[in-house]
């Protein structure tokens, strides 16, 4: 009898997936010629492509279309496919969905395995970091989604956890220390899902390197998803370490305006702190101190205590004791059971589970991670256990994300304000974003000329991560001062004739409108790339070149005090007085008067009237 060999069909099936497949894109791609022509497209060539899908590896050929300057690929757009890319949409996210389960060499093993197709690990990591970008892009979406109205969800009861995930990573610039991953979690109960199983409801989770970044996902996340009422009860539960206080989550229910909040001093911990303590003394003490917290009987946990002093014997056991002490103390009201509160332990003291899917996938084998790999990993892991790993690369979101840059003239007031933004077809002199008034008139020099709002404008100066490695730094301030040169296309004036030189070569090279755009793009995404969460710095790029080689504390940034100006309540940074002392020194004291002089020429300002008033002095 022979043996079936199932690898021989296997090969069938893949060969005719293939004929399948080329037999899809010819049909698609003759079907879109009369179309295309009826929309006004020349066909100028067919070019070949290769690309990686689920159902296998295939080299095809297709149509190229052209309008003006509008290049359009029907059968890449009906495929799903990017400029330049060799794998699809669904191949990478098969891709970083393996990587939240296994090591990124084991990855490329299975995917040879299951889809014939060689991958190597940098391929795995270039989907982590798609991940990384997606996850960065509905980050800036969820501002956009939480403008639209929603209803809010009324619950009688909110539970939030909070602890740390120490993980071994290393920066670029750093050796291998331990990180500590915040992790939090949201829900509103539990309820029985089986004989014996549990699960939370509502639950949300939320986990990344920077502490208050995560609190404020938290805090965002309630404020928008629940109607906080009188009767709303908000239960907390942690280790108490640090970023995980009792007045971290008393902050949290300040913010929301919630009058009932219960937090506890988490179960697992304080027995586990209560075992550690008491292993060197007496098995009998352990029992009564344990029988203290469950009866929630200070004085008999005092007396516990004190009779374990009386037994210790050294200097460093005392100080030990004493510490142990006053943190057993000056929590105990954190450690009263709920039943003696009034209500059911169900659904507090979760996270040592919640923890175990980011443990088992990222501190087995002592493995180690880059800084930005363990925060990606770990916030992939919960999607993907959440199975919503899928939606961040196919959900609508992205489609909506995209339509961002067109939020402006949607939601803005558009014949009051107009925002002006240098593009590869306008270019307005200037780094940065203005938002202008165009009830108002401020022409300045160097944009007459310009179809633009000359109105009084608004600045919007960006903050980016700035690198601590010196050479880093150095290559930021070049990418920054290319930016510079090829967004504005100003020579500069004041910063020495050697850069006014170089800088004027630079542009006679590069004359063409589009090479310019390309050369100020590609600078700007180079000097941006240090994300401020995991920078130790802010610096400035787009306010010239004097600015951008100063650099300010994070810290400084991290909150706001509101000042009075005029009529109305400014909200500016809780390090005002270190950042105006770096960027113009002695701020509060006046310039010389000879230098106290304006340094924003104006060709025309009228405070009343609109610059459409003056078409003939700015045109």
């Amino acid at each position: 009898m022979t043996t079936f060999d199932e690898r021989e069909l296997k090969e069938q099936l893949f060969e005719q997936n293939a004929i399948n497949f080329y037999d899809f894109v010819t049909k698609y791609d003759d079907q879109m010629v009369p179309v295309m022509k009826a929309r006004g497209y020349t066909c100028v060539h067919s070019m070949e492509r290769t690309v990686a899908f689920t159902f296998g590896e295939f080299t095809f050929r297709r149509r190229r279309w052209k309008k003006g300057d509008k290049w359009v690929v029907p059968v890449d757009e009906k495929l799903g496919l990017k400029k330049n890319v060799r794998f699809s949409w669904e191949f990478m996210y098969q891709i970083a969905r393996l990587s939240t389960m296994m090591p990124y060499d084991k990855v490329t093993q299975v995917i040879q395995l299951t889809y014939h197709i060689t991958i190597t690990k940098p391929t795995v990591v270039q989907a982590v970091k798609l991940c990384d970008k997606l996850l960065e892009e509905r980050a800036a979406y969820r501002f956009y989604e939480e403008s639209i109205n929603r209803d809010k969800q009324k619950v009688d009861v909110i539970y939030i956890e909070g602890d740390g995930v120490m993980v071994k990573a290393r920066d670029g610039d750093t050796d291998n220390r331990h990180y500590d991953l915040s992790h939090f979690v949201v829900h509103t109960g539990s309820h029985k899902v089986g004989s014996n199983r549990f699960e939370l409801k509502d639950k949300k989770e939320f986990v990344a390197l920077d502490n208050r970044l995560v609190r404020e996902q938290v805090l965002d996340y309630l404020y928008n998803t629940y109607e906080i009422t009188d009767q709303t009860l908000l239960i907390t539960n942690s280790d108490g370490g640090h970023g995980y206080t009792p007045y971290i989550f008393k902050e949290i229910a300040k913010a929301l305006k919630i009058k009932r909040h219960e937090h506890f001093w988490d179960e697992y911990h304080v027995n586990q702190k209560l075992k550690k303590f008491f292993k060197p003394y007496s098995e009998e003490l352990l029992d009564r101190a344990f029988q203290a917290i469950k009866q929630h009987d200070k004085g008999k946990l005092r007396t516990v205590l004190d009779t374990t002093e009386a037994l210790v014997l050294t200097e460093e056991e005392l100080e030990a004791f004493e510490d142990f002490k006053r943190k057993l103390l000056n929590n105990f009201q954190y450690t009263k059971p709920a039943e003696l509160r009034g209500f059911s332990h169900a659904g507090i003291g979760i996270m040592e589970s919640q923890h175990r899917k980011i443990t088992y996938r990222m501190k087995k084998r002592g493995m180690y991670w880059t800084v930005w790999g363990a925060e990606t990993m770990s916030q992939i892991i919960v999607l993907s256990y959440e199975d919503k790993l899928r939606d961040l690369f196919f959900g609508s979101w992205r489609e909506d994300y995209e339509k961002l840059d067109l939020l402006w003239n949607e939601k803005a007031d558009t014949k009051k304000y107009s925002l002006v933004k240098a593009n590869k077809d306008l270019v307005d002199y200037n780094l940065f974003i203005t938002i202008r008034d165009n009830e108002t008139t401020a022409i300045k020099p160097y944009q007459k000329g310009l179809n633009i709002s000359h109105g009084i404008a608004l600045d919007i100066l960006p903050l980016d991560g700035c690198p601590s490695v010196k050479i880093k730094r150095k290559f930021q301030i070049m990418w920054g001062l290319i930016y510079s040169l090829f967004c504005a296309q100003v020579l500069p004036e004041k910063h020495g004739g050697l850069k006014k030189k170089v800088s004027k070569l630079l542009l006679s090279i590069f004359k063409s409108k589009k090479i310019r755009y390309k050369i100020w793009k590609f600078a700007e995404k180079r000097m941006t790339k240090y994300r401020i969460d995991k920078s130790e710095y802010i610096t400035e790029l787009c306010s010239g070149p004097y600015y951008m080689k100063k650099i300010y504390r994070k810290e400084w940034f991290v909150d706001k005090k509101y000042f009075d100006f005029e009529d109305t309540r400014m909200p500016i940074p809780i390090g005002y007085d270190g950042y105006l002392k770096t960027a113009f020194g002695d701020y509060m004291k006046l310039p010389p008067k000879e230098k106290q002089i304006p340094h924003h020429d104006l060709l025309f300002l009228d405070l009343k009237n609109s610059y459409t008033n003056y078409e003939n002095i700015w045109k």
